[in-house]
């Protein structure tokens, strides 16, 4: 059995659309879990436990519940790759006005500026968030192998991997993604992560 991330809809194994919204199931997804549902006798939606009646058709719900498999899907390079020069362009802006500031410190100040403030906004959003800016609007998340947010421990060990894929020959941790059957870049196979679309 699938279930529609977009609808709720309950679709046979074997189908690759959902029958109801016509949305495509995802191919390759990391499971989540199981999660106890109520399902429409009228429409086949799914309600949650505590719900008494169907969110889309608006008829009571059963009592019994059943357990489901809940999965999403991995994200791409070419979307994790967009949200990133989203952030290379926010942190762009945050940059140049204090830059202007910096000017009359000695050299040296101005030179790790640009890094430290790279580092907190990366890392800030990602153990706040699990998220920069630039993968919100992307609607991308980064989760642990059971789905929940990341810790700012292992947002730190993922930014150390950033460092270790921008100094592989061509970039190829970055790379990586492409190829990798759950999406992976070597950061990511670092810190334990995953990128998912929400």
């Amino acid at each position: 059995m699938k279930t529609c991330a977009y609808c709720g809809m309950h679709c046979d194994e074997r189908h690759s659309f959902c029958f109801e919204c016509g949305k495509a199931f995802p191919q390759e997804a990391i499971n989540l879990g199981t999660k106890r549902v109520k399902t429409c006798d009228y429409c086949g939606a799914y309600g949650e436990e505590r719900h008494f009646f169907c969110f889309k058709c608006g008829q009571a719900l059963p009592q019994y519940v059943r357990e489901i498999q809940i999965g999403v899907e991995y994200a791409g390079f070419w979307r994790r790759f967009t949200a990133y020069i989203i952030d290379v362009i926010i942190l762009g802006f945050i940059q140049a006005p204090l830059s202007f500031i910096l000017l009359i410190l000695p050299y040296s100040y101005y030179y790790y500026f640009g890094p430290i403030i790279s580092v907190l906004y990366t890392v800030g959003f990602w153990a706040k968030k699990s998220r920069t800016p630039g993968k919100m609007a992307l609607g991308i998340t980064i989760v642990t192998e059971d789905g929940k947010s990341i810790s700012i421990g292992r947002a730190l060990i993922r930014y150390f991997g950033y460092i270790v894929c921008g100094f592989s020959p061509f970039w190829l941790g970055f790379w990586w993604i492409i190829w990798d059957k759950k999406k992976q870049g070597w950061h990511d196979k670092l810190a334990n992560t995953y990128v998912v679309k929400d």
